[in-house]
Formats: C-alpha cells, structure tokens, sequence
C-alpha cells in the first residue's frame, strides 16, 4: 500500500547473513549458519522487514506460513520443508531464502501450548539437518520406508524465520552455529521512520507526536490507521452510489482510497488511533509476547 522503511541496523544484519552464506557457497568449509531467526512482539513489522529487504536486494523468497507446517499424518510438515527447500534452490537469483512465519506456532514449539506431537522431533530434527550441512538434503524420514535418498543442493536457499518468543523455539535448534538471532521491536526513532514512509504526505512533526503518544502501539497498529481512514471513504462512497445503477469504477475507487491512506491528515489518524486503542481488537496491535 506504502513504502516501506527498513532500520539500518535490521538491513546489516540482513545483508551480513546473505553475503557470508554467498560466501559459503564458495567456501564450503566456512561455518555460517545458514537460518537467522527474527524474535519481537506480534506485529512490530518482522515479516514486512524480511520481505521488504529481499525485495530490496534481489533475493528470490518463498514464503511458508507456519500454518501449513502440518497435516494429518506424521512428517507432513518436514516432508512440506523439504519440498520449499529443494524448490527454492532451483532458483536463478544470486541467492534465494525461505521465510517460515511464526515458527514458534507451529509444531516446531516445544512448550505445553503447542508440543508433543510425533511431528514436532521430525520438524526440528529436519530443520537441524539442515543447519548442520545445507549442502544436502535427505528426501525423507521413516526409517521403515525405502532407504532415504540424498540431494546434493548446489546453491542452498537460507531460511529466515520469525518468531514472537524465541525461548519457544527447540533449544538445540537456536544454537548460534545453527542459527543467528535477531531482536526486533522498532521503537522511537526507527518506529517514527516506519511510521513516516507509510504516510509520506503528513508532517515529521505530527507523525512523531502520533508515535508518542502511543508509546506502546505495534507498527501493525499504525498501519491498520491508514486503512481505518480509507474505510471511511469506501463508507462514504457506498452512501453515494444508486443501488439500481450499480456499475462502480473500481480502479478509480481503487486510486481514492490508496490516495486517503498514504495522504491522511494528522487529524484523521489521531482519531483513527483513538478509536482503534479502545476497541477489543487493540489486544491484537499492542506489544505483547505470545
């Protein structure tokens, strides 16, 4: 809907890891991790970082909610892994990346909320396998099956991977030979910056006093103002239409309402704020660690 900015600290961070992986490939004896995990609170922009930055940098990425880590039968979700893995090293691009969403709400969790099932060892087991050697690629795990067969991965995708609670995440999987760990939570200055490039047309000023004044909020709060304020004017579009003549532009209606998101006022977003802080929704936009 808007651009994007990205902290320079997250974008160094992102930069390091593909360069030493590129790197690896080279040098296949140099000890880069190839998985870097993002850790911060539900809707602080985690994801939209990662794909912003490949975007940015010509990464080819595949995205695998955690929510299809799963399935009916055991080993559903590695054999789900090992397909994005072995489809994203065909990629051209000079380097390609896997993006897990929100592992720590998958099978791969390993406290009360979301464990014990005979799933969870063979995730984490895959994705340790993986870390340990991403030059090659086993097709599957039952032992009582036909032997398993290896790959041979020329040009190994990294794996980014967000979470809310890395705490979450298998202990062995987050050692720092596996994985590199990222904390990011935008706060002041990077939080005004965030907020400033999705709503180009309002003054630093004000986007800084909106920041302030919801000290607490997610980027994903502020975000969801713009379209707060673009609901109001497909609402008063609706008003103004005839039922009985109904044959809307919508690319036009399209334009208008992308035109009052990115163009909002200050005033229209402080009283979409004050709206939204105080609804039960808000629960969802607030900082807070699942």
């Amino acid at each position: 809907m808007t651009g994007y900015h990205i902290p320079e600290h997250l974008t160094e961070e992102v930069q390091a890891f593909l360069f030493m992986n590129a790197s690896r490939r080279v040098n296949r004896m140099f000890p880069v991790p190839p998985m870097l995990a993002l850790g911060g609170p539900p809707g602080s922009g985690k994801t939209t970082g990662v794909k912003e930055t490949c975007t940015r940098l010509d990464v080819h990425l595949d995205v695998l909610p955690s929510s299809i880590l799963g399935g009916v039968y055991a080993g559903q979700s590695s054999i789900t892994l090992r397909d994005a893995i072995k489809r994203a090293s065909q990629s051209e691009a000079w380097m390609s990346a896997i993006l897990i969403d929100d592992l720590d709400m998958s099978e791969a969790r390993v406290d009360d909320a979301l464990s014990n099932t005979v799933s969870s060892p063979l995730l984490n087991g895959t994705l340790m396998a993986y870390a340990d050697n991403p030059f090659e690629l086993k097709t599957h795990d039952d032992p009582t099956e036909k032997e398993a067969e290896t790959l041979a991965l020329e040009r190994p995708p990294v794996i980014f991977i967000t979470c809310n609670d890395l705490s979450k995440l298998y202990g062995p999987l987050r050692r720092n030979m596996r994985m590199v760990h990222v904390e990011y939570d935008p706060r002041g200055q990077d939080a005004v910056a965030i907020v400033q490039a999705m709503y180009p047309k309002t003054s630093p000023a004000d986007i800084k006093k909106l920041v302030e004044a919801y000290p607490d909020a997610s980027i994903a709060f502020f975000r969801n103002l713009g379209m707060a304020v673009a609901k109001t004017h497909a609402r008063r579009f609706a008003r103004s239409i005839k039922t009985r003549l109904f044959n809307p532009d919508f690319a036009r209606l399209a334009r208008d309402l992308e035109a009052a998101a990115t163009g909002a006022s200050f005033e229209e977003l402080a009283t979409a704020a004050q709206a939204l802080s105080l609804t039960e929704d808000d629960k969802n936009h607030l900082k807070s660690v699942a």
